[in-house]
């Protein structure tokens, strides 16, 4: 645990010595502080969120299907044994049957009153990461919009979200702000994604470079870089393949290839489709452009096998991109962003507490001096376009903000750092945000000097 980590583990229980009602909800709290960080999949109904949920796990867990799959908050973490339990509006618990055929498949009705469900599972991509799967934010699913909004705000509060749109248009955009901007979120914590990057163009053979083209357009866009850490393009559909194929399916796939008409069976949907019911669960598997280019792979031999064919499948698909965006921004600052959480809810809790009057000023005065929240605070300013600052400027801020732990011995040259931000940040010419920033600055500067002392 981090220090800023443990300044909040110990105002919690300070409130809980302040307020003995609130006892259950800090020890819940304390072990957030430590457990795996808590990532929801966020966006339309049909963006493909469980798909992905699937490929990051490497796991059939989450049910895709054609009509909307995902029809509560459903919570997917690691436990040694398999497990599934629904959770009602009144914090009931019970059992939900299922069986595990090749994935998690439920078995009984759940009720109305059910607000999320949540399963246990020893996965190995569950480790150090909880997921979260969502109703689309348009479901049609009664309640579900705003059982997904409870989840970001309420004392299940997520750390991170993946925000999957299948184009950013304005609506999408008018989301990610409502995420970024809201009690838990920020563009550190928030990673786009251009979801069914494989269907761009009509699944042309060049679709996901034309989706990565679309994504670098995103991310220079100043509203964009506000928003979210990063834009990756992904199919969803052929990174579950990836995970999933079986050499069964390669065989299948290797026969279709073989035969002479393949370039006209691959023209479209419905030829493909058409030729057998192997060739359609293969559709339904891979996608148009991942059997295109699955046909050409093993036409032109350069896939030899299921392996073979299950690590072109990762290539193409984006997934080991977003995996390293997600170890980035997410991952690498699991700490910071636990605490985070925690320290939004615990201000909640303390500020609605008839004794928590002295808690609350203290988590505010450890909100301001933590150099994790000033670093994204820092983040905020700097690329959300509010801080004029130079070129240099934001080179230079943006490398502190990204290196928190960088152990550096020249003192003189901190000291020097310190006195020229703060000397930039009096400027009287200056506008308010640019003079935050550059205090913002200094006082991460001031951070490494004082492990000097």
């Amino acid at each position: 645990m981090s220090g800023f980590a443990e300044v909040v583990a110990g105002l919690a229980e300070q409130l809980a010595a302040a307020d003995s009602s609130l006892a259950g909800e800090v020890t819940r709290l304390r072990s957030r502080l430590q457990g795996p960080v808590r990532v929801a999949l966020l966006g339309p109904a049909k963006s493909g969120k469980s798909t992905l949920l699937n490929a990051l796990v490497r796991e059939r867990l989450a049910a895709t299907a054609a009509e909307e799959a995902t029809q509560f908050v459903t919570t997917y973490s690691y436990d040694d044994r398999y497990r599934v339990e629904a959770v009602t509006e009144d914090g009931m618990r019970r059992d939900v049957g299922f069986h595990r055929d090749g994935g998690l498949t439920i078995d009984d009705a759940v009720d109305e009153d059910v607000v999320r469900i949540e399963v246990g599972w020893p996965a190995t991509g569950l480790r150090h990461m909880t997921l979260i799967d969502t109703p689309g934010l348009d479901s049609i699913i009664i309640d579900q919009d705003d059982r997904t909004a409870e989840m970001l705000e309420g004392e299940e509060a997520v750390d991170a979200a993946i925000v999957l749109m299948r184009r950013l248009h304005a609506s999408d955009a008018d989301f990610l702000e409502s995420f970024a901007t809201g009690a838990f979120g920020s563009r550190v914590n928030a990673v786009a994604v251009l979801s069914r990057a494989d269907e761009v163009a009509g699944s042309a053979p060049d679709a996901m470079a034309r989706a990565d083209a679309m994504a670098g357009r995103y991310e220079a866009e100043p509203r964009i870089a506000a928003l979210c850490a990063a834009v990756v393009p992904v199919s969803g559909i052929l990174a579950e393949a990836a995970a999933l194929l079986t050499e069964a399916e390669y065989h299948e796939l290797a026969e279709l290839a073989a035969r002479a008409d393949v370039e006209e069976l691959t023209v479209s949907v419905d030829r493909f489709a058409g030729v057998s019911e192997a060739a359609t669960g293969l559709l339904r598997r891979l996608g148009m452009f991942g059997v295109r280019r699955a046909v050409e792979a093993i036409t032109a031999g350069r896939v030899h096998s299921g392996a073979d064919l299950a690590d072109h499948c990762a290539d193409l698909s984006g997934i080991e991109r977003l995996r390293s965006t997600i170890d980035r921004h997410v991952a690498g600052r699991a700490d910071a962003l636990r605490a985070r959480a925690a320290l939004r809810r615990l201000q909640s809790l303390a500020a609605s507490s008839p004794t928590g009057a002295d808690v609350l000023r203290s988590l505010e005065a450890a909100e301001v001096s933590a150099p994790e929240l000033v670093a994204i605070r820092l983040e905020a300013l700097v690329f959300g376009g509010e801080a004029e600052l130079n070129d240099e400027e934001v080179r230079e801020a943006v490398a502190i903000a990204a290196d928190l732990a960088a152990d550096e011995r020249d003192r003189d040259r901190l000291v020097a750092a310190v006195e020229r931000w703060r000397t930039a940040a009096a400027d009287p010419r200056g506008i308010p945000a640019t003079a935050e920033a550059r205090e913002l600055v200094a006082r991460l500067y001031e951070v490494r000097l004082s492990r000097l002392e």
